[in-house]
């Protein structure tokens, strides 16, 4: 399965809903293309902090999440312990950007501490070369992290 925009962002997803690669013309932004036995490299994990710190992926064969494709991004919820989320990763419409957002809803009478992490392995390099990338590490990426309720 395929999501793209008109700027030349394409993210490639395996049906299990892992995101198998990211690339933007002619960049490949990711480093390794996620297989259906490998652990992809970009997810979002939901982390609940107590005596330990317990976390899920929201997304791909680990995750507990319904899953649904458009053409341009996907959405995904589900139940984890006391929690419920829902989400959406979506393409930016006019560059090569994406945009997450994640709703967790605690269902328990119990205060819990939780918060959202961002996973991406970056390669950064012409989509039509091999998988090393010399210079990976002095690349630059940007993220805005907006946080609404508490």
């Amino acid at each position: 399965m395929r999501i793209e925009n008109n700027s030349g962002l394409r993210v490639d997803l395996l049906p299990t809903g892992s995101i198998k690669s990211i690339e933007a013309d002619p960049i490949r932004i990711s480093m390794m293309p996620a297989t259906a036995y490998s652990r992809n490299g970009a997810n979002l994990f939901l982390r609940i902090y107590s005596d330990s710190i317990r976390f899920i992926p929201l997304f791909g064969p680990q995750s507990q999440s319904e899953f649904c494709v458009t053409n341009s991004g996907f959405f995904f919820k589900g139940v984890y312990h006391s929690l419920t989320y829902k989400g959406v990763f979506g393409l930016s419409e006019t560059g090569t950007s994406w945009n997450v957002a994640v709703e967790v809803e605690n269902t328990s009478n119990a205060d819990v501490k939780v918060d959202v992490v961002y996973l991406q392995d970056v390669g950064l390099k012409q989509a039509t070369t091999g998988l090393l990338n010399e210079y990976y590490a002095s690349q630059c990426i940007e993220r805005r992290i907006f946080v609404t309720g508490k």
